[in-house]
């Protein structure tokens, strides 16, 4: 039996040398199963996989594809959610810093750019 990881890669290049990005589905071979989860063999190294308790939903590998294919899809909207606040963030600091030029002659070193008062995150 084998388990399964579905997984975004983006270091291919083309024949024009245009990035392309794939979606793998990674093969984990079992290397001995327990009742409450599973060793692999995973980057030539040996890794715990739970099938039990409440973290299994949240596993690295699962038993069949749909699983596996549910997961990664459920990583990509956390990504995209964490990826959003940060951008957010930047955006803010850099709106900050562009319109208060003088920071750099201020006497403190920390400044409060955005107080608790902000509703946006």
């Amino acid at each position: 039996m084998n388990l399964y990881r579905y997984v975004d890669r983006y270091f291919i290049f083309d024949e024009e040398g245009d990035r392309i990005e794939e979606l793998v589905l990674i093969e984990y071979k079992i290397i001995k199963e327990t009742p409450q989860g599973y060793w692999i063999l995973a980057d030539s190294k040996r890794k715990w996989v739970q099938n039990t308790g409440e973290w299994s939903k949240k596993r690295f590998a699962y038993k069949t594809k749909e699983e596996a294919l549910n997961y990664f899809i459920y990583r990509k909207i956390s990504q995209a959610s964490y990826l959003r606040f940060q951008l957010k963030r930047v955006e803010r600091a850099l709106k900050y810093v562009q319109k208060n030029k003088d920071i750099s002659s201020r006497k403190y070193n920390r400044i409060t750019i955005f107080d608790n008062s902000y509703k946006g995150i």
